[in-house]
């Protein structure tokens, strides 16, 4: 005789936090007004084809909307995903002085704003190796007041930056169970380029990582 229960497909995570760094930060300032509030909503098997469906959104301090899709793996090899966001706020720091940070006053149209789309492809040739190529197109807007705080706030001065983002990773997972392992190692590797072609803002990084 077997006995099983259909997990949750829906979940409803609630958001309570301060927009503060740390906690030090909060009890420098005691700013109360900095609080965001919002929550987070999961579907792990949207339409019965274990397609996950995710939205988020954070009001109150700063405002925050996020909508991705991601699909199963076709034939368990490749698969894809693709996402928006949305983040506007009309106060944020706009310098720092004497290691402090100085913010801006609040002002009646959001201070920064950043827009993006993104999609992504992944790759599984082997049961413990993973490739995945994510992309995406990004906005990022500042009020003119900001300029006027801080003229190299944006590289040029400009209010409006626009680029292209490009990140790759790669990782090698033989644990047992991903949340409590009792075997096996996890490592793997990414890089990202963020102003792919732009000649105002282009950076490379990258990370290591690995767990046992």
């Amino acid at each position: 005789t077997i006995k099983v229960q259909e997990r949750w497909y829906w979940w409803v995570l609630p958001i309570l936090e301060h927009a503060n760094r740390n906690f030090s930060a909060f009890l420098d300032d005691g700013d109360w007004s900095r609080i965001r509030y919002g929550a987070y909503v999961q579907n792990v098997n949207f339409l019965g084809r274990k397609k996950t469906l995710r939205f988020l959104f954070k009001l109150g301090y700063q405002n925050v909307f996020n909508f991705s899709y991601i699909s199963p793996q076709y034939k368990y090899k490749v698969g894809w995903g693709a996402g928006a966001d949305y983040f506007f706020q009309d106060q944020i720091i706009v310098k720092t002085v004497d290691n402090k940070p100085v913010n801006s006053p609040y002002y009646t149209t959001p201070a920064i704003k950043k827009k993006s789309v993104k999609g992504s492809v992944n790759y599984r040739h082997h049961l413990y190796y993973r490739h995945e190529l994510i992309i995406s197109a990004n906005q990022f807007e500042v009020n003119d007041s900001i300029l006027i705080e801080n003229p190299n706030y944006l590289p040029n001065g400009k209010s409006t930056v626009n680029y292209i983002e490009l990140t790759y990773k790669y990782n090698h997972d033989t644990r047992d169970s991903k949340i409590y392992p009792l075997k096996g190692s996890y490592y793997g590797f990414d890089l990202t380029n963020l102003g792919v072609g732009s000649n105002e803002l282009n950076y490379l990084y990258g990370g290591l990582h690995y767990k046992f």
